[in-house]
């Protein structure tokens, strides 16, 4: 290579990308689908219970949009722990991390392809995938529900209503979700760059151990704020019991909790340590 671009040339990143495609092209072909498949049947069954003929008093409730939030949330970590957690899958033994480090490509090009492909691309792909379907599996249900009420002599006003998923329910309306929006996207690159990170240290243990070093974080964080609610709030009790009064200073027009904007930046930090740990740990091999 040659000095000019022996750190990132992008023909290289994309025959690079070509390869890493055609060796794991059923994976990456099936992966979405069958998530979707898997998201369908698990929203089908969670849906309201058709009614029961027996019992013509009873009515199912209705499906609000805020009920897709914990699922949502679900499948991010599960998927997440599958797909991201599965990381630099070359490293799992001593001939494949030979064979791969020989490509000619940059270590840091190498490390792009798995950056672009189990982090940014899930981090845009999942929420996309989640919403197309749950509005689709929302609709089958529907007709199906319907189609049910019409065999059976049933009356249609039983048939529930089954909200659509929207990422405004999630965010919410007011000025308030932009912060909100912030926290939420940097808590979930957080947990997505840990797996990542996870997958050059644990590497076919990482499915495992990697989950375990998200809830230990998780475990860190509210040590973190218990301390910051323990030492601010002089009246407070329980170490345990998060009761943050300190001064709130103002972002986005609104007010905003001095440990919550903390917290954020040191969110933000560490998906950052973890992404450059991730790569040093790559180029010590190559050396």
């Amino acid at each position: 290579m040659k000095k000019e671009n022996e750190f990132f040339s992008l023909s290289r990143f994309v025959q690079l990308l070509t390869y890493d495609f055609n060796n794991n092209r059923i994976y990456y072909i099936t992966t979405i689908p069958v998530a979707m498949l898997i998201m369908g049947l698990f929203f089908w069954s969670v849906f309201p219970d058709f009614p029961k003929p027996d019992y013509p008093l009873y009515s199912s409730p209705d499906w609000k949009s805020k009920n897709y939030i914990p699922l949502l949330i679900l499948g991010y970590i599960v998927f997440g722990v599958f797909i991201v957690g599965k990381s630099f899958p070359w490293l799992r033994n001593s001939g494949s991390v030979t064979s791969y480090l020989t490509l000619p490509a940059s270590i840091f090009e190498k490390y792009m392809v798995q950056w672009v492909i189990r982090v940014f691309l899930f981090l845009i792909i999942y929420p996309l995938a989640f919403q197309l379907t749950a509005n689709v599996t929302a609709d089958i249900y529907l007709n199906s529900y319907e189609s049910f009420l019409i065999s059976n002599n049933l009356p249609m006003d039983k048939l529930p209503e089954i909200e659509k998923f929207s990422f405004s329910e999630l965010f919410g309306d007011s000025l308030r979700g932009t912060f909100e929006l912030i926290v939420l996207i940097c808590l979930g690159v957080l947990g997505a760059s840990l797996l990542f990170l996870g997958g050059s240290i644990f590497k076919k243990w990482n499915v495992f151990f990697g989950p375990l070093s998200i809830l230990f974080l998780i475990f860190l964080i509210n040590v973190y704020a218990s301390t910051v609610s323990f030492i601010i709030v002089p009246d407070q009790v329980n170490f345990w019991s998060i009761d943050f009064k300190g001064s709130y200073p103002v972002f986005f027009k609104e007010e905003v909790p001095l440990i919550a904007l903390s917290a954020t930046i040191i969110g933000g930090v560490g998906c950052l340590a973890c992404w450059f740990s991730c790569y040093f740990r790559l180029k010590e091999k190559q050396v």
